[in-house]
């Protein structure tokens, strides 16, 4: 197996370990509920990034990668990192919005 699918699969593992271990009560909860979510997010939105650049040069019938959304055919340094932020920054808004009674305190 590729070392890279295993680096991602243990560090998505570890982002939701992180998530599911945050008790209630627990000191570092916020903490760790944020960095699990952005573990998650990271990996989540890089995949995303790969495969709607996939499946957009797909359904456009051309052989080529598709920046989503930024860049478009020409990939740069900075369009690259400006779509993989965004992406990024749209997983970690959906977990947020999905575990936000984690952000309430207990009591």
């Amino acid at each position: 197996m590729d070392p890279l699918i295993l680096i991602l699969a243990a560090l998505l593992a570890l982002g939701i370990f992180l998530i599911a271990t945050a008790g209630p009560n627990s000191r570092w909860r916020l903490l760790r509920t944020v960095i699990g979510m952005f573990v998650v997010a990271l990996i989540a939105g890089g995949l995303g990034y790969l495969f709607s650049g996939i499946w957009i040069a797909r359904a456009r019938g051309v052989g080529h990668f598709f920046s989503v959304p930024f860049g478009g055919y020409a990939v740069s340094d900075s369009a690259l990192s400006s779509s993989l932020a965004c992406w990024v920054g749209f997983i970690f808004t959906v977990l947020a919005l999905l575990f936000r009674r984690r952000f309430k305190r207990a009591g």
